[in-house]
């Protein structure tokens, strides 16, 4: 094994404007021995007070003892010592003595985690079917992650009082507690104008039901669900409550009328529904097609593909993959209000494209396939989202051009930024460039958009070979200067590793790290940004 990959470095600029996006100030790399080559890389560790920063290559290791190979360098890089030590493992934890202090680091390696829960599922008639299911997670050290299992024990079909059957319209499955909430109506009913939130145990006992009736049918097309950290074994989330979207539905026997099927809802709920809040609100658009989710602090937001809806019902989308508009929410749950909702159309787009200067061509979004890669706010509450074009071809999705939309804090539409990648061979095509945002820098005026460049793919260590490009983002007036293109120190080639692509050991500085693709040396490069 080889655990890391690469990391990249250095610079040259690609356009006689001049327009650096940062300062490379130092780059050294290493050779590591063959026990940490063929080992796997744990964990990264940097003094707060010193800058030192130490690696811990695991070596070998089973359920009670864990044998590693330990790098200590300066804040320059320079290698200031390299042991082995040996440790048992308590509670899936072992301190280590790293510079002046004791460190605890967690070691995952993991016992068999077999938990019961239920299964929602609908069947062939619609109907709500629940089923007891045992979910067995087992402990990869190669992947370092569970892999899960599930196996479907006995079922049964939850009825109403009056014993009517149950349509599912959402829910979730708490595998942690083994609990399942779902929200259906009544199947015989077919009015969706009443909506049922009913939380199951392991047991499938129903232990909370609460009805929720609009004067209109409603349907739930998106759902948000809240975790929180599980302090026993933080792989396993516990499920705390959900966001639901609600939207004027054509099906039913009393639809909203032609004028309303843009007013949406907000349900959102803990897990007994002790706390129940609806927020309606006006979309936009009714053919919003919400692609994904994401909260910073006390704000949520919404956002995906649109298009002109012209009086239409949400699930009135014929064709998903030609959309001609993004439609973005910012929703604050602690005053329960919908703060804005924006929706910008292509020509709104086109107009404000905006590509780095060295770049002949313009991509563009073309409101078809776009798959996002990063959904960001700034320190100015802007928001900015970040993805590519595909095409769909008979051997999967093929990625095209890395689209960048940057929204100011009220969600207008500041700039659209087309970046030609320049990797195109079958793994850039087969997966996509991997994309950060860093909001860093002494000045507060910029952002930095990394776009990391596939070359290849390492079989042996099942890993993609990505090499770093960085551009810089004016926050003030919106521009993007030409990319810094990082990767090659004395005629290797570095790529970033998996796990610890890049660090931050100042404010204002970021150090890229990884190896050559046969693990032999690693890398530190430590970039300031303006």
């Amino acid at each position: 094994m080889k655990q890391i990959f690469v990391k990249t470095l250095f610079v040259w600029l690609l356009s006689s404007l001049a327009l650096q996006a940062q300062t490379v100030e130092v780059e050294k790399m290493h050779e590591l021995s063959k026990r940490a080559k063929r080992g796997y890389l744990q964990h990264v560790n940097q003094d707060a007070e010193t800058g030192n920063i130490d690696l811990i290559f695991i070596t070998s290791q089973n359920q009670r003892r864990i044998k590693m190979e330990i790098y200590s360098f300066d804040k320059e890089y320079n290698l200031l010592d390299q042991r082995q030590e040996e440790q048992e493992i308590e509670n899936n934890r072992i301190k280590l003595r790293l510079g002046k202090n004791d460190v605890e680091i967690k070691v995952k390696y993991k016992e068999p985690i077999v938990r019961e829960g239920i299964s929602v599922e609908r069947n062939f008639t619609g109907t709500l079917v629940l089923k007891r299911k045992r979910v067995t997670y087992t402990w990869s050290t190669f992947l370092q992650e569970y892999t899960k299992s599930v196996e479907t024990l006995e079922k049964v079909k939850p009825k109403t009082e009056e014993g009517d059957k149950y349509l599912p319209l959402s829910y979730y499955e708490d595998d942690y507690t083994g609990d399942a909430v779902v929200l259906a109506t009544p199947k015989n009913e077919m009015g969706y104008k009443r909506l049922t939130l009913m939380k199951f145990n392991k047991d499938l006992d129903m232990v909370a039901k609460k009805d929720i009736d609009y004067p209109y049918a409603m349907k739930a097309f998106y759902k948000a669900v809240v975790n929180r950290k599980n302090p026993d074994d933080e792989d396993i989330a516990i499920a705390e409550g959900a966001f639901l979207m609600l939207a004027p539905s054509r099906w039913g026997r009393e639809k909203a009328p032609r004028d309303k099927t843009n007013e949406f809802e907000i349900l959102r709920f803990d897990n007994d529904f002790k706390n129940i809040v609806r927020v309606p609100f006006k979309a936009a658009t009714s053919l919003w097609r919400i692609d994904d989710d994401f909260a910073n602090g006390n704000n949520h937001y919404f956002y995906g593909l649109s298009a002109d809806s012209k009086g239409k019902y949400f699930d009135q989308i014929v064709n998903p993959n030609k959309f001609k508009s993004i439609q973005i929410m910012k929703y604050n749950d602690e005053t329960d209000q919908v703060e804005y909702i924006t929706n910008t159309n292509l020509d709104e787009m086109k107009a404000k494209i905006k590509t780095p200067p060295a770049q002949k061509r313009k991509p563009v979004f073309k409101g078809d396939q776009f798959e996002r890669k990063i959904a960001f706010i700034n320190d100015r509450n802007e928001f900015i989202l970040s993805g590519q074009n595909f095409k769909v071809s008979s051997k999967g999705k093929v990625f095209q051009d890395v689209i960048t939309l940057y929204f100011d804090s009220k969600g207008v539409l500041k700039a659209m930024y087309g970046v030609d990648p320049i990797e195109n061979n079958k793994w850039a095509k087969a997966f996509g460039a991997p994309q950060y945002i860093l909001d860093v820098g002494d000045s507060k005026q910029n952002m930095y958009l990394i776009l990391t460049e596939i070359d290849g793919f390492d079989v042996g260590d099942n890993r993609l070979e990505i090499y770093p490009r960085i551009a810089k983002i004016s926050k003030n007036d919106a521009s993007i200067s030409n990319f810094t293109t990082l990767g090659v120190l004395n005629k290797k080639k570095f790529y970033l590793d998996k796990n610890f692509p890049f660090f931050k050991p100042e404010p204002n500085k970021i150090t890229f790290f990884g190896s050559t693709s046969n693990g032999k040396y690693i890398y530190f490069g430590r970039v300031r940004m303006d």
